[in-house]
């Protein structure tokens, strides 16, 4: 092989190697990306889930207390 086409060859090595340097560098941003992401989801979940169980509770609430309305009106008391 000549000088000319290892430097050529040599050339394109350096430029592929630049170009996973850079990709992976990307992937890196990336993944921190989708972690903090994840982590936001997690948050958004639990909250959701802390919520729906509030919710539950209110209903429940309010239920018994339309009931407990009910029954005095029936009885001719109001509570």
């Amino acid at each position: 092989m000549s000088e000319e086409l290892l430097k050529q060859i040599l050339d394109k090595l350096d430029s592929i190697d630049d170009k996973i340097d850079r990709i992976e560098g990307k992937l890196d941003a990336t993944f921190e990306q989708v972690a903090k992401s994840a982590e936001a989801i997690n948050e958004v979940s639990a909250t959701q889930e802390r919520h729906e169980r509030i919710l539950e509770i209110l209903s429940k609430r309010s239920i018994e207390q339309e009931s407990y309305i009910r029954r005095g009106k029936n009885q001719g008391t109001l509570i």
